[in-house]
């Protein structure tokens, strides 16, 4: 642990700022327009993940936040994916049934199953082609679900 090897032991939150301030997150190149394609074609757009409360800030400061109906984050709802309560926090404030809705991800457990467990179609995103076999299609970049929807 880095405060157990400094000569004073900092408050948790100076510790924690330090650690954050060094983080830099950048999306895919296939991101942006595939979000624009769907968007374009009048698909609303949400975020579902195991994340901290960081998240919205964290979308922003990729320029993307605007783009998603809703940000459903673990943290926030109290539920970690693959539970159903957390993809059912999206749908409810985009207001739309588990039918009405395509959740694509990187994990085949807490994304497919997941999102299948709570009534949602799901898509497999296994930019390495290496995930174990899941129910459903997968796709090698995200641009792949233009084909799928």
């Amino acid at each position: 642990m880095l405060a157990a090897t400094l000569p004073v032991s900092p408050p948790a939150e100076v510790a924690e700022a330090v650690l954050t301030a060094g983080l830099r997150y950048r999306s895919f190149d296939d991101v942006e327009p595939t979000l624009d394609a769907l968007s374009a074609a009048g698909f609303p757009l949400a975020v579902v993940s195991n994340w901290d409360a960081s998240l919205p800030d964290v979308l922003d400061e990729l320029g993307l936040l605007g783009r998603f109906a809703a940000v459903s984050v673990s943290a926030v709802v109290g539920a970690r994916k693959p539970d159903s309560a957390v993809f059912r926090h999206a749908l409810d404030i985009m207001g739309l049934a588990d039918g009405d809705a395509i959740h694509v991800g990187d994990d085949p457990v807490r994304d497919c199953v997941g999102a299948a467990n709570a009534g949602l179609r799901a898509v497999l995103l296994d930019r390495r082609q290496a995930a174990p076999p899941v129910p459903g299609p997968r796709i090698a970049t995200l641009g792949g679900l233009l084909d799928l929807v």
